[in-house]
């Protein structure tokens, strides 16, 4: 019978020395070594990250409270008569309020502890009252700020709204 042997003196299929005695795993360093490449990589761009994070947040605030102003607006020509938006600065809320019976239609906080948590909003011609016909008694400004990041959204005393970049 014939008997293939490799060049190292073992027949094919069998381990090899090397292979039976040796235990696998990981070294130590590499152990340490790849938890503090990971580390130095994930530090590296957590800046990156959080300033997209409250840009995203400043976006999201802006869209809704320009979908909430489009909503009064909405609200009043539904019901035929005025509606209007108030602001309470200390809570960063505001409020859609039906003016004939004072009922709270739409409310909305934002900030810290909410889920639009941007640092500031800040009204400017509120309150102001929005009549069946789709226009306001007067301009109406928001804006909204987290980091670096800024966006205005503005309702014309026509009922126009645009969301602008600051």
């Amino acid at each position: 019978m014939l008997r293939f042997q490799t060049p190292t003196g073992r027949q094919p299929g069998s381990p090899s020395r090397a292979v039976r005695g040796h235990a696998s795993g990981f070294t130590f360093l590499e152990l340490l070594l790849v938890p503090a490449l990971l580390s130095v990589v994930a530090t590296m761009g957590l800046p990156r990250l959080m300033d997209w994070v409250a840009s995203t947040r400043v976006e999201n605030a802006a869209r809704v409270v320009a979908g909430d102003l489009e909503s009064a607006l909405t609200a009043a020509a539904r019901q035929g008569k005025p509606v209007r938006i108030a602001f309470d600065a200390a809570a960063m809320e505001y409020r859609v309020v039906d003016r004939a019976t004072g009922s709270v239609l739409h409310r909305r906080r934002l900030g810290p502890g909410t889920e639009y948590p941007v640092v500031s909003a800040v009204f400017t011609g509120a309150p102001a009252e929005v009549y069946p016909n789709r226009s306001a008694s007067g301009a109406l400004s928001v804006t909204i700020a987290a980091g670096e990041h800024a966006r205005r959204v503005d309702m014309t005393s026509a009922g126009f709204i645009r969301i602008v970049d600051l």
